[in-house]
């Protein structure tokens, strides 16, 4: 949280105006102007303040000097020091916003009566200027009721923590308060009161002012251990200060009993003197100055705090003789007083410690929204249920409950109105189940229902149904009726798997095949169903694919005899889970999704970019063929795509040749060559793969522009055996030259074929008997190995 954020009952909220109504009462609005601003320091009191301390610094230096002073104003000298602190208290008081000021008038009421003992003591000073003073006088109740003042009005102030927190803040404090006055009690106090005398009233003044002290102690405390104190840290300066003089004057006082107007007095009276003005001057700080401060000890303190006491209580008693006298009375109960205090501490911390554990694990185990169990707790019960099932021999059910169209609720109607109707479904849902099932959300606007104790497996789908059923009421929420239907998948155990996993996969899987169907209904799993979630999957997983960057280009060297490498073919694989994949898989998925169009626009961006980087650094290729699919080619900015690739990489239209297959083309021939002519008249190159395969014509190649006929694997294969393979070949090549194409056969394996193919008239073909596809990187490396001159040799290239 934000420190500019006000602490609880500071006043109203800096996001909100407050209007007062004909009636004094406040109301709050939304579209409102800023708090007013704090009010200025008032100079004049700082100033009567100063010159208050001043005058008493004065009339010590007087007495301490011998000069005389008229009969009484040695009495007189801290009165108006009390006086001023107490105005500027009352002023505080005036100035401070909302609820604080309440609690400042409190305040201004404790220094009040600091400034009236003051005067009861001055008037006997005046009066009875040679009378001995009282031992005991009005000025004693007056004093003694500032530190109950006090505490209420800092209480307000500092606004502590509530509930178990406040009862162990008190605790702690009250430890190490009481461990102070033990050892006040031990060196200053005992003595003090067994030298005075018998009389009961002078026994209490004498015990009232360490209580006093150790009262105010636990304000330094309270404001020492709170984490967050909701006053500036020059107002909180202040008060420590003060408090501290207060404790230093009662325990000079009691330890040293100065006699009136003697260096002592005037010390201690000078450590009370310091007190007020800090309190006066903390006042004005602490209204005029707003501000937040953060706690002065850190935690383990505090922590360690209870066991340090008891360690110093407990010296102080072993430390004394056997003899039992008022101090050791007094030892002996405030070390008690500890140990109880340090016992319910930690027995509070304790009892909060275990509530916290029941706590997290109430949350670790349920959804926060619907208060249903979450996943955790379901696979934990799903477990039991699948233990005891197969010791029985029962059947246990998993449902996964989708609703259908929430999102439609959520972008329509705001996430809380979905919140809500989330809620009211989990109510319904939970009364149609049976004490022993388990509801679960696993988030969303997904549900998971476990059923145990089946005795069949059918039995599952009369759970379904009724699930459903309880749906069909339409919901009532934010005023208006929802209708909700859901799509129920279904796995029974044993059957449709053995452990929990397994069967919150195939009870997804249902669940998707009957959102598949037209949702709203139920589905039992079946092994049929995981082919098309496999496909599914594969169609998620190629989607993030490019995102991701898993897709790269293979290349594979186009060899024409006598010459050598003169292009190469771009191959796409996609690396997935660590292993490379050929297109096969996926490539099909791709076309029906319509994933190939950015795919493609991709191969095409990144092959021209790398022929380019390649005839940059001198490679002598003429050109680099890429995979164009009957998708991207009836695109109707294809043409754009491929002129943007070329252009981003600065390549030459020549040096690209897209290739396309027959089907791919007899699939709308009319938009094919409107869309390759164009390209072709730029300069592209168009070849027909797979040639002879699918439905050639003679016809669809006069129709074409195309520039080079593919000769398919399938018929490179067979020309060993000299059959009907090599009949086609020689019409291929035949009908080639008639027409002025470039042929290229692919799937060429060994030297064999390769020889035949040079025979029969082709002179340029791919293949493994040359190079597998290579990444971009291994390309450079083949096409400059000392290997490539012998492979030159024995491959014919060179003939």
């Amino acid at each position: 949280m934000s420190s500019s954020v006000l602490w609880p009952g500071d006043g109203d909220s800096p996001c909100q105006e407050r209007h007062e109504d004909g009636a004094g009462r406040s109301r709050m609005g939304v579209n409102s102007m800023s708090p007013p601003p704090p009010p200025r320091l008032p100079v004049a009191l700082l100033v009567l303040l100063g010159a208050a301390g001043g005058l008493f610094v004065f009339t010590a230096w007087l007495r301490l000097a011998g000069f005389p002073l008229p009969a009484g104003l040695g009495e007189l000298q801290t009165l108006p020091v009390s006086a001023t602190s107490a105005a500027c208290a009352w002023w505080a008081a005036r100035h401070a916003p909302g609820k604080a000021r309440r609690s400042w008038q409190r305040y201004a009421l404790a220094l009040s009566t600091w400034a009236l003992g003051d005067a009861v003591i001055a008037l006997y000073g005046f009066f009875l200027p040679e009378a001995e003073p009282p031992v005991l006088s009005w000025a004693d109740g007056f004093y003694i009721l500032f530190a109950p003042l006090m505490a209420w009005a800092m209480f307000g102030l500092l606004r502590p923590p509530r509930g178990p927190q406040l009862v162990r803040l008190l605790l702690d404090i009250g430890t190490v308060v009481i461990t102070v006055f033990v050892g006040l009690w031990h060196f200053v106090y005992a003595g003090t009161v067994a030298a005075s005398s018998a009389r009961l009233g002078e026994v209490l003044v004498n015990l009232a002012y360490p209580l006093q002290d150790a009262l105010l102690i636990s304000l330094v405390l309270l404001i020492a251990f709170q984490a967050r104190v909701p006053l500036a840290r020059a107002a909180i300066t202040c008060f420590y200060l003060a408090f501290l003089a207060n404790l230093v004057g009662d325990v000079g006082y009691a330890a040293l009993l100065p006699a009136p107007g003697s260096p002592a007095a005037q010390a201690t009276d000078l450590t009370f003197a310091l007190c007020l003005s800090g309190l006066g001057l903390a006042a004005l700080l602490g209204v005029a100055r707003p501000g937040v401060s953060g706690a002065a000890f850190p935690q383990q303190t505090t922590t360690l705090s209870p066991y340090v006491a008891i360690v110093l209580c407990f010296s102080l008693l072993l430390g004394q003789s056997g003899t039992f006298t008022l101090r050791t009375y007094g030892d002996l109960f405030g070390t008690a007083l500890v140990t109880l205090a340090v016992v319910l501490r930690q027995n509070l911390a304790f009892h909060e410690n275990r509530r916290l554990t029941a706590e997290l694990a109430r949350r670790a185990s349920q959804d926060p929204l619907t208060g249903l169990a979450n996943r955790a707790l379901l696979e934990t019960r799903l477990a039991e249920a699948i233990g005891r099932a197969r010791a029985a021999g029962e059947h246990v059910a998993l449902l996964f409950l989708d609703l259908d169209r929430f999102k439609a609720v959520n972008d329509s109607l705001g996430h809380d109105v979905g919140d809500q109707l989330l809620v009211a479904v989990a109510q319904r849902l939970r009364q149609a189940l049976r004490p022993v099932d388990t509801l679960a959300r696993q988030g969303g606007d997904e549900f998971l229902v476990v059923l145990p104790c089946l005795a069949r497996a059918g039995d599952a789908g009369q759970h379904a149904r009724k699930l459903l059923e309880v749906l069909d009421t339409p919901f009532q929420v934010a005023g208006r009726p929802l209708v909700v239907t859901a799509s129920v998948g279904m796995a029974v155990f044993p059957r449709d798997g053995a452990d929990s996993v397994t069967l919150q996969k195939h009870a997804d899987v249902a669940m998707y095949r009957v959102k598949a169907g037209g949702r709203s209904g139920y589905q039992t799993f079946s092994p049929e169903m995981l082919a098309a979630a496999r496909e599914l999957d594969l169609e998620q997983a190629l989607r993030a694919a490019l995102a991701r960057g898993e897709f790269e280009l293979h290349y594979q060297p186009q060899i024409r005899a006598g010459r050598g490498a003169v292009g190469v073919e771009a191959l796409l694989r996609w690396r997935r889970g660590g292993e490379l994949h050929p297109p096969g898989p996926f490539i099909a998925l791709a076309e029906d999704t319509g994933l190939i169009v950015p795919i493609g626009a991709w191969v095409l961006r990144e092959a021209c970019a790398q022929f380019a980087a390649w005839r940059a650094d001198g490679l002598e290729l003429e050109r680099v063929a890429v995979n164009v699919s009957a998708r991207q080619l009836g695109e109707p900015d294809f043409p754009e795509v491929v002129l943007g690739a070329l252009r981003t990489a600065g390549l030459p239209p020549h040096c690209l040749e897209l290739e396309l297959t027959e089907s791919a083309v007899v699939r709308d021939v009319p938009g094919a060559t409107r869309q390759l002519a164009q390209l072709r008249a730029l300069g592209v190159r168009v070849a027909l793969d797979d040639f002879g395969t699918g439905q050639s014509s003679l016809s669809l190649l006069r129709r074409m522009p195309v520039d080079v006929l593919k000769i398919d694997r399938s018929f490179v294969a067979s020309l060993e055996a000299e059959g009907e393979s090599v009949a086609v070949i020689r019409v291929v090549i035949a009908l080639a030259q008639t027409l002025g194409l470039d042929l290229i056969a692919e799937g060429v394996e060994n030297a064999r074929q390769w020889e035949a193919l040079r025979d029969l008239g082709c002179p340029t073909a791919q293949g493994y008997f040359f190079a597998a596809p290579l990444p971009a990187a291994e390309v450079r490396a083949w096409l400059g190995r000392s290997q490539g001159a012998r492979l030159a040799r024995e491959t014919g290239l060179d003939r």
